[in-house]
């Protein structure tokens, strides 16, 4: 009881703070998962960390690059691909049935590309595309 005393006390000098704590946003809150999940998901890319990118994916994306995943070959692919690159993400929006999230990778060369990442209501990513 003394804590929520000390809570409600707080309350009342800041009173914003108290609101964004106890009635966050649900859609920004979806949306900041969403950015964990791609976070997560580049940091697996640059690492090579096939088991990092699999968690960040729906069961479906994750059957149709089953052969990838399996490939022995595929993490030192990954490593030397995004080996000193870059990312950032430009652009990301909630949608009816999940999130979408576009990434700019700056590769060591200094070329870039962006891809879209779409995520679903449980933020899994289920499709990725370049655009």
């Amino acid at each position: 009881m003394h804590l929520s005393r000390v809570i409600l006390r707080r309350c009342f000098v800041i009173p914003a703070l108290c609101v964004l704590l106890v009635l966050p946003v649900p859609s920004a809150i979806a949306e900041t998962s969403a950015i964990a999940v791609v976070d997560r998901y580049m940091h697996g890319l640059f690492a090579g960390d096939v088991e990092a990118i699999r968690g960040c994916l729906d069961d479906r994306f994750q059957a149709r690059r089953k052969n990838t995943f399996n490939d022995p070959t595929y993490a030192a692919f990954l490593i030397d691909r995004y080996g000193g690159a870059a990312y950032r993400i430009v652009n990301q929006a909630a949608q009816n049935n999940g999130t979408i999230v576009d990434v700019e990778i700056t590769y060591r060369s200094g070329d870039a590309v962006v891809i879209r990442l779409m995520l679903n209501r449980r933020n899994q990513i289920v499709d990725e595309i370049p655009i």
